[in-house]
């Protein structure tokens, strides 16, 4: 080539320099021209590339926050190859890079999405046991939470990162993650649960009815008195009452009660209580069938069920609404009858156990001290009411009488008859002055009977009155006399005559004067008219009616008595303060008497005895005695049962204090 160069042309010198930096400027503006293309297609082919495979998005790829520590290694392993197969391609986008880019891709995107699905749900798991929000969880929170605390951190995880791919060692073996128990999408964190069934055993069942029924309830199970104070006794029926229904309500809402049943039965009849494993649960169920709950019979033409629970008796037996022979004499298959009595006996069994036992648990309360406290507190009370209203009372009394004290003396101007009432005189002395009669009347006296009907009362019968009139000369005119004052007046005055009548009913002067008498002398009539009802009605004698004043024992409505005859009271034998045989000297010792010539008084009591004999014992009121008498007895029964101290007040009542154990 080079020769034929040399041959064919011919020319002029060359400059060899000349041409070797034109040749270079030609090549290098070529090699430029196919650099650049070479350049721009491959960016093209790049973005293409990026946009079809996203080489460059695993670069930026970061471990997200909040996976758990179990899952950060692999994880971290998965993202480097991809990061590395993502370079390779992206630099050598052979069909065999890309292959292997897509490859390591996805494991990282499966791996991420398992680790940031299984962590969030954890987390949430964690969440749920620390609020207390997962139903039978087994052991405390705390328990649980360390648990999840190793779950979390692998602990127990034996893995590593061989050929591309996450590598986990179970039994010996070693697994692709997505094989293992560890890492699998089913890998979740599972607290310690208990079985649904497993929540209502007898221990559990026990358990709950203490806490949700019987300790809310204790206070209104406690046998009380009628105050309400406790007696340290359980109303054990209204417990098991309790305990019945609360069984019969779960067993409507939660089926699971009824697999317990079953399991409980088989447990303690087939098994003696050693427990049952999964192997005994079907045989379970086979033997107790919990779906004969719901069965019924005919009894009475009226369908019931064959396994309701009413209550548990005093013994701690369970009763049914329907009784064995009810469902023997159903008409049923002998195998039918057989499943029927196994359920009902391993209910029974069940009720039995659950509701027995928390019954006998429940705190019992005496507060029979209260009680105790309260009935001395009221025996006191009683006493001092007694006290206050018999002072009350005597204060009444002390105004009765001093109201009536001035009642009218009456005398007997008729007595009675079989036929008709006494009629007795009030002396009354006023003047007033008649305008229609022109009379000046002066009332002397009074006649009051008592009425025939004794409803009505005592009345008026009649009048004693002088009547003054003027009198009157022959031809009617009335007459004076004339009489002149020391200073020599004259003064004309009626000449009067003057005579003594008796007004009764009949005559038209009577209302007058009955109305003149009321408005002037009301007080006195009042009281007069009420001695004669006394006396009437049995409660004044016939003495006292003619006496000023009325007794309290009349003003009381209590029945007669014989008005007691003076006498002297007999001292008994005394010993020091005391006389012998009864105590201090108390009010019903008062008129216990004897006639006077054989009696001494002890110079000691003769003032005393002759205070109270100074007192009307016959207007002395029944309640007044009663409360002394009740007041003494109350002294000495406390005094004599030896739990109480005794002082007395300036007033000399007695203070009692119970003594200190």
């Amino acid at each position: 080539m080079a020769n034929g160069f040399k041959t064919t042309f011919v020319g002029a010198p060359t400059s060899f320099s000349q041409l070797g930096a034109q040749a270079g400027a030609k090549a290098g503006a070529a090699i430029q021209q196919a650099f650049a293309a070479s350049a721009q297609e491959k960016e093209r082919k790049q973005k293409e590339n990026e946009a079809k495979y996203g080489f460059d998005k695993a670069s930026m790829e970061i471990i997200p926050a909040g996976i758990e520590p179990r899952f950060q290694e692999g994880l971290q392993g998965y993202l480097n190859e991809y990061q590395s197969k993502a370079a390779i391609a992206k630099q050598n986008p052979t069909s065999e890079n890309i292959a292997a880019y897509q490859t390591a891709r996805q494991d990282y995107l499966d791996f991420e999405q398992t680790s940031v699905t299984q962590s969030n749900f954890n987390r949430q798991t964690a969440v749920n046991i620390q609020m207390g929000k997962i139903p039978g969880l087994l052991g405390t929170r705390e328990e649980n939470m360390s648990l999840y605390n190793k779950y979390r951190s692998g602990d127990g995880i034996t893995s590593m990162f061989k050929d591309g791919q996450l590598v986990v060692v179970e039994g010996g073996v070693e697994k692709n993650w997505r094989e293992s128990t560890a890492f699998s999408a089913s890998s979740v964190f599972v607290p310690m649960i208990e079985a649904p069934e497993s929540k209502y055993s007898v221990s559990k069942t026990q358990l709950e009815l203490g806490a949700r029924v019987f300790a809310p309830n204790a206070a209104t199970l406690q046998v009380r008195t009628k105050d309400g104070f406790a007696v340290g006794e359980i109303d054990k029926a209204a417990a098991r009452n309790l305990g019945v229904e609360y069984l019969n309500s779960r067993g409507v809402t939660d089926a699971e009660q009824n697999t317990a049943i079953a399991y409980n039965a088989y447990n303690q009849i087939q098994k003696s209580g050693v427990g049952i494993t999964e192997q005994d649960f079907d045989k379970a169920l086979l033997t107790y069938d919990p779906s004969i709950n719901e069965a019924t019979v005919r009894v009475d033409e009226k369908e019931m069920g064959v396994a309701t629970i009413t209550r548990i008796d005093e013994n701690g037996k369970a009763v049914f609404s329907t009784t064995d022979d009810d469902i023997k004499a159903a008409g049923l298959s002998e195998q039918e009858e057989n499943r029927i009595l196994n359920w009902r006996k391993a209910k029974a069994m069940f009720y039995e156990s659950s509701v027995n036992n928390q019954v006998n648990q429940i705190k019992v309360v005496d507060e029979s001290a209260r009680q105790t406290a309260l009935n001395e507190t009221r025996r006191a009370n009683r006493l001092k009411n007694d006290i206050n209203a018999a002072n009350d009372a005597a204060e009444t009394q002390q105004k009765m009488l001093k109201e009536y004290s001035d009642s009218p003396a009456l005398s007997v101007i008729t007595p009675a008859t079989e036929t008709s009432k006494a009629v007795y005189g009030l002396p009354l002395n006023f003047t007033t002055f008649d305008d229609k009669s022109s009379e000046k009347i002066t009332v002397i006296s009074a006649n009051l009977a008592a009425s025939s009907d004794p409803s009505m009362g005592s009345s008026p019968q009649g009048y004693k009155v002088k009547v003054e009139t003027q009198r009157v000369d022959a031809a009617g005119n009335p007459m004076f006399t004339t009489e002149y004052t020391p200073t020599g007046k004259r003064v004309d005055k009626p000449v009067m005559a003057e005579s003594i009548v008796t007004i009764d009913p009949s005559d038209p002067r009577f209302d007058y004067i009955t109305t003149a008498t009321t408005n002037k002398l009301g007080d006195v009539l009042k009281k007069a008219l009420l001695k004669i009802d006394l006396n009437t009605d049995g409660f004044l004698s016939d003495s006292q009616l003619g006496r000023r004043g009325i007794p309290l024992n009349a003003l009381l409505r209590q029945p007669l008595q014989q008005e007691p005859q003076p006498q002297a009271v007999v001292e008994p034998e005394q010993t020091g303060e005391f006389v012998k045989g009864q105590g201090p000297l108390r009010i019903e010792e008062i008129g216990k008497t004897e006639p006077a010539q054989s009696l001494e008084i002890a110079p000691k009591y003769t003032t005393e005895m002759s205070n109270y004999l100074a007192r009307d014992l016959s207007e002395l009121s029944s309640r007044q005695q009663q409360l002394e008498l009740r007041r003494n007895e109350d002294f000495m029964r406390r005094v004599e049962s030896g739990n109480f101290n005794v002082t007395f007040d300036s007033n000399g009542q007695p203070v009692f204090t119970r003594k200190q154990d």
